[in-house]
Order: C-alpha cells, then sequence, then structure tokens
C-alpha cells in the first residue's frame, strides 16, 4: 500500500502522523514554522486525506506503523524525529518500538491505545473496565476487518 505524502523544506527529517478522523494537513502550522530548518514527512493515513481507502487493507496500528516505515524507506530516509497524535500517537508508539535505532526522537501527542498493565488487570475501577480490558486484546485486532465498523471509522 502507498500512502499519500508531502514533503516541506530541507534538513533533519521529522515524520509527523496525524489522528484519526484527521490529515496530514493538520500539521500545517507547525511545518510553516518549522521547514527552514527540518525536512518535514507527512504522510495521509488510509481513508484519510489524499490517501484512498481500501476495505482489503489491514489497518491496525501494527499494521499501519509497517506502512508507514516502508514510506519512510522509499523517501530514503534512515533516522529521523517522529510525531504522533492520537492514533498517528499510537502508531508512533508501534513505530518506536519496533524500530527504536531509527528513532532520533518521538513525541507522543495524547496517544491512542490500551495495553495490558497488570496493576489495571488486579484493581480495576469498575467492573467496565474489567471486562474491557479483558476483551480489547481479543477484539482490538479483528474491529478494523470488519469492514462496515471500518467504514465508519475511515469514513
Amino acid at each position: 500500500m502507498k500512502l499519500h505524502s508531502k514533503i516541506y523544506g530541507d534538513g533533519i527529517p521529522v515524520v509527523f502522523l496525524h489522528g484519526m478522523g484527521s490529515s496530514s494537513s493538520v500539521w500545517k502550522p507547525i511545518v510553516k514554522e518549522i521547514k527552514h530548518n527540518r525536512k518535514c514527512v507527512l504522510f495521509d493515513f488510509p481513508g484519510h486525506g489524499d490517501t484512498p481507502f481500501n476495505e482489503w487493507d489491514p489497518l491496525t496500528p501494527e499494521d499501519m506503523a509497517t506502512i508507514i516505515i516502508n514510506g519512510i524507506d522509499s523517501l530514503g530516509i534512515d533516522k529521523f524525529h517522529l510525531v504522533g497524535h492520537s492514533l498517528g500517537g499510537w502508531v508512533g508508539l508501534e513505530i518506536a518500538s519496533a524500530y527504536p535505532d531509527r528513532l532520533l526522537s518521538f513525541t507522543a501527542i495524547a496517544p491512542a491505545g490500551l495495553w495490558r498493565h497488570k496493576n489495571t488487570y488486579e484493581y480495576p475501577p469498575t467492573w467496565l473496565l474489567k471486562i474491557m480490558h479483558l476483551s480489547l486484546p481479543i477484539i482490538a485486532p479483528i474491529i478494523p476487518r470488519i469492514n462496515k465498523l471500518k467504514k465508519i471509522a475511515f469514513s
């Protein structure tokens, strides 16, 4: 899968990842301020901005991290700073986890995502959180593959 990308400026690369329901254009005010001494690389996630939605594309945060790395590689970028907001923050966490040697820095702005944590499991504040905690690892990879839910989330 090829994501639509935009590049502004020259210098040390900074890759920006937007949140769900947004697009790379959300970064324009920041890019305007730093493009004189940084190469700003912006990607649109599938179904966002100028990247089309294909119902068969894998869209878990792990899948999108791989897609983003492939996009970065196609631009000939080895090491880079990474900034992600919301869903982009979650995808950024996946990139930081899988490719720590490639990152110069990582800034997560209100990253999405829920992970297992021993204290949450043993001491849930409510019964609903316990159910969510136990079921999320099972259903999270499935939800993006259900066409109707994926169409709603990425339309």
